[in-house]
């Protein structure tokens, strides 16, 4: 499942943050801290594997 990757990803501070995910940040009033936090509990809604330029999945 791809949310465990990413938690995973999350939780070794193996990620990182896009300009457009910064702006969106920023428009949305959330902190890095938030996003860590709400990503550990997080459940995954909806899967699109074939999404471009990479899978992604709502959560």
């Amino acid at each position: 499942m791809l949310l465990h990757k990413v938690q995973l990803a999350v939780a070794a501070r193996a990620y990182r943050i896009t300009d457009h995910g910064a702006e969106e940040m920023i428009a949305d009033d959330l902190l890095e801290a938030e996003l860590v936090a709400a990503t550990a509990t997080a459940e995954q809604i909806e899967d699109y594997p074939t999404a471009y330029p990479f899978p992604a999945c709502l959560v």
